[in-house]
């Protein structure tokens, strides 16, 4: 399975589109959310949108990866959007230890999708604080990840 269209818009609607370098977090990001790996050079002018979109689809495939390996049970399209979406966010390694990925292999769907309010909070001045942000991103997923798909209402 990849992410739908539904996914990659969602994705891409709460990261923005930045042309240039910025602090995410303290690490160099550019594009929708793109954070700099090891060893891969910040861009030495603006990047395009069309190169913001193809780093954006090679992020999701990294994010796609880690809700394919940590998740054991069937996901429908709008789940597994919205675990990518989450993973995209939060990272593959906190995806796979999250309450999100152990209610969802337990087959706990509702609390599952409950928990992804619980990833609300980012650090301010050395403190977890709640991020309304976070909080209306969380909201929109987990919404989409109880979106019925067509083919289980047909």
């Amino acid at each position: 399975m990849n992410t739908s269209d539904d996914g990659i818009n969602l994705i891409a609607g709460f990261e923005g589109f930045s042309p240039t370098v910025y602090s995410d977090v303290g690490h160099p990001a550019w594009g929708y959310g793109h954070d700099q790996r090891p060893g891969e050079p910040l861009p030495s002018a603006p990047i395009t949108e069309a190169e913001g979109r193809s780093l954006l689809a090679q992020d999701v495939g990294i994010a796609e990866n880690a809700v394919r390996a940590n998740v054991r049970v069937v996901l429908s399209q709008h789940e597994f959007d919205a675990c990518v979406s989450l993973a995209y966010n939060i990272g593959g390694g906190a995806f796979a230890t999250s309450s999100v990925c152990r209610l969802l292999n337990a087959a706990d769907t509702q609390a599952a999708a409950d928990a992804f309010l619980l990833w609300t909070k980012s650090m301010h001045d050395g403190q977890l604080v709640e991020n309304p942000t976070l909080a209306r991103r969380r909201a929109a997923e987990r919404a989409l990840f109880l979106t019925p798909d067509a083919t289980a209402a047909a």
